[in-house]
């Protein structure tokens, strides 16, 4: 029984430690795979720098490639 507390004590005390790291590598891929969708998206609808760089400050931008950007990034992820 006292061995069994001791594993779960160990257990609760590096689990969030083993948990954040495989948050991270996920949040990392998450964010790979937004580039690469908002890149492809960019590339097929012709959207110009300016609309990109409104659109990373996160304002919307005046031109219809640059609306249709979210949209079309959002349809990437299904």
């Amino acid at each position: 029984m006292k061995s069994l507390v001791v594993v779960l004590v160990l257990l609760g005390l590096y689990s969030p430690v083993i948990l954040g790291e495989t948050l991270k590598e996920h949040g990392q891929k998450v964010l790979e795979q937004i580039i690469d969708y908002a890149t492809s998206c960019a590339d097929s609808l012709g959207v110009s720098p300016e609309d990109m760089k409104l659109l990373m400050e996160k304002k919307f931008p005046t031109s219809r490639e640059g609306q249709c950007m979210p949209s079309c990034v959002n349809k990437k992820f299904g």
